[in-house]
């Protein structure tokens, strides 16, 4: 979480990475703002699976696409990278909060937010509690109850399936004897 304590001049960074948190039409906007904002950075981006046929061309170095089988393996890949800057879109589309929880596995120096206009920002202790309401139900809703419990939920599901997939399989029955 260092990434809230630094800023990061455009200039310097030389490996970027934009997560497709979005709709088809506006990440091909922010994969282009990237680009021009990092003139000398490698761009790599993670799209959604089938997504591609969607996709304008995209001036990117490398892609990846998230596939359900091999999700650990992508984000051991892109671990492996390091990237100085991880850009994602909050622009209040329901879905994608794995993705959006992403940069904090990553360990990047620095995250971008970009809002629903392509505008972005480099995310700060200010913009944490935007993107948090962006992950449990958008920014044009108000902040209930079931909101707020939402990862104690998470992790109560968690914790359940964890249980269960160490207990293994359940017994067979045994079906009685035949008379």
């Amino acid at each position: 979480m260092s990434f809230l304590f630094r800023r990061l001049d455009p200039a310097e960074v030389r490996s970027a990475l934009v997560i497709q948190t979005c709709n088809h039409d506006l990440f091909g906007h922010v994969v282009a703002d990237a680009r021009r904002r990092f003139t000398s950075a490698r761009i790599g981006v993670v799209i959604q699976r089938g997504m591609s046929l969607y996709l304008p061309p995209l001036p990117v170095d490398e892609t990846w696409e998230n596939l359900r089988d091999e999700r650990s393996e992508l984000v051991g890949i892109l671990r492996k990278r390091r990237f100085d800057v991880v850009c994602i879109v909050g622009s209040g589309e329901r879905g994608f909060w794995k993705l959006k929880l992403l940069p904090l596995l990553l360990g990047a120096k620095s995250v971008w937010l970009y809002d629903r206009h392509a505008r972005p920002k480099p995310l700060s202790l200010a913009q944490l509690g935007d993107l948090a309401r962006g992950l449990f139900g958008g920014f044009s809703y108000r902040l209930d109850s079931r909101r707020l419990l939402a990862p104690v939920t998470f992790w109560r599901l968690w914790r359940f399936y964890r249980r269960r997939k160490s207990l293994g399989p359940p017994p067979k029955e045994i079906a009685p004897a035949p008379d």
